[in-house]
């Protein structure tokens, strides 16, 4: 699992029970820091950095990756990679012609929770983020579908989900979200549960409901999209 201060693993048969049985890597943010962000972006942050709420995906070439979400007001549009050692322990910023910096990759997201997975049907990695639309950082009402072939580069395949309510646009990132999405695949389809905040939710982030949603025989939705899926 990809936490915020690092990646803790156990091999499959220990008892996950004892503390011994766990290593624990480096801190993502001790290796990739706010100034290596910001030359590689050519953005300042104001506000604070922190690589959090991270996914551990198997590429293609059967390494294990970590990928971050990032925390940099008042920018967005980029995520964290790092490839996992064998041990556990170390956590290498990954470097390929497809980043924007060694570790850093354009992901069209704002700052929300991600989980990626990947899809035998379409031969892609899949993921729902939240979509910035209004030039907020923090926006969540609007969510989208992404894909990618290798983890690097991410293309979105359409909207699914837009605040429903006729508000206005502050009022409506304040208080609407769609918002940490998980999903599995039952047969043909892609169930998404969603930490979803409407009506008169407090603020976007302290959701008044979960919601489930069916995006039904979704890899012809996505080849419908992207027709060399």
């Amino acid at each position: 699992r990809a936490h915020n201060n690092a990646v803790i693993s156990a091999p499959v048969t220990s008892d996950l029970l004892k503390a011994e049985s766990w290593t624990k890597s480096v801190s993502p943010n001790e290796v990739l820091t706010q100034a290596d962000y910001e030359a590689a972006t050519g953005q300042k942050v104001t506000g604070r950095f922190w690589l959090e709420e991270g996914n551990i995906v198997l590429g293609r070439d059967g390494e294990l990756y970590a990928i971050y979400r990032i925390d940099a007001s008042p920018t967005w549009g980029y995520a964290a990679i790092f490839r996992i050692s064998e041990d556990g322990r170390t956590l290498t910023p990954v470097q390929s012609e497809h980043c924007v910096a060694d570790g850093f990759i354009a992901f069209p997201s704002g700052q929300s929770k991600f989980m990626i997975k990947y899809d035998e049907a379409t031969g892609r990695y899949l993921t729902f983020v939240s979509l910035v639309t209004n030039e907020s950082p923090h926006q969540r009402n609007v969510m989208a579908l992404l894909a990618s072939e290798d983890l690097l580069r991410w293309e979105i395949v359409d909207v699914l989900l837009v605040e429903r309510e006729m508000m206005n646009n502050t009022l409506s990132m304040y208080a609407h979200a769609f918002q940490y999405i998980d999903f599995d695949f039952v047969g043909d389809d892609i169930v998404m549960i969603v930490r979803e905040a409407f009506g008169n939710a407090c603020k976007y982030h302290n959701s008044n409901a979960i919601t489930l949603y069916t995006l039904s025989d979704y890899a012809a939705f996505i080849r419908e999209r992207l027709p060399q899926a």
